[in-house]
């Protein structure tokens, strides 16, 4: 598997956008959406992404694929969905990412941190973007857009 363009990985994060951008603000106009690795296994990185994880079950998945290295918190939250999520071109690279090596196959996304406001890096082949209430739990009767995480025991 190559690593992405830039139409690929646009394709993506529209998906991301649309969830993102139909959230309802909250009575001072404000939209927060709370990001939490679930899950690193090997060369896959998932991130979750929901209005409140709480709740046992979030609306977006970010599956990130032949990971080189990340730079992340366990989770974080956004506050505008502008730029939340970025493939940095490597003429823009920070300067604290200069210093690492990102090998010529992988590519560097970036995820903004409304907290600290210190954004944070993964570097990997590839992105894909799921959206849909996913389920954290068994749950009956499920409408459509709707499934159960993989994680769940059947």
């Amino acid at each position: 598997m190559s690593k992405m363009n830039q139409n690929e990985f646009a394709i993506e994060f529209e998906k991301l956008n649309e969830v993102l951008v139909s959230l309802p603000s909250f009575d001072d106009g404000s939209v927060t959406f709370e990001l939490e690795i679930q899950s690193y296994t090997g060369n896959s990185l998932r991130i979750i992404g929901g209005r409140d994880l709480s709740l046992k079950y979030h609306e977006v998945e970010i599956l990130l694929d032949q990971v080189h290295w990340i730079d992340l918190p366990t989770n974080w939250q956004i506050e505008s969905v502008v730029n939340c999520i970025r493939l940095v071109i490597p003429s823009q690279q920070p300067e604290q990412i200069e210093r690492r090596t990102v090998y010529q196959d992988y590519q560097l996304f970036e995820f903004s941190n409304c907290l600290s406001g210190n954004n944070g890096f993964v570097a990997a082949e590839r992105v894909a973007v799921t959206t849909g209430v996913c389920f954290h739990y068994e749950r009956k009767e499920l409408k459509p857009g709707q499934r159960i995480a993989d994680w769940v025991a059947n």
